[in-house]
């Protein structure tokens, strides 16, 4: 019975250690996507126009 409750409570840590890293992967993908866009707005025509029509 101990050794169940061991391993339970093991797979529990494991299940939460991989949530974890799974939130952390999305966190990190979904700042790639930002920054991605971010730079595909820099280099656009829309971002030239905006740029041109200050003058």
């Amino acid at each position: 019975m101990q050794s169940r409750r061991n391993f339970m409570k093991n797979g529990a840590i494991i299940a939460a250690g991989g949530m974890a890293l799974g939130a952390d992967t999305l966190n990190a993908a979904q700042n790639t996507g930002a920054q991605i866009k971010q730079i595909l707005y820099e280099i656009s025509p829309q971002k030239l126009k905006k740029t041109l029509s200050l003058f």
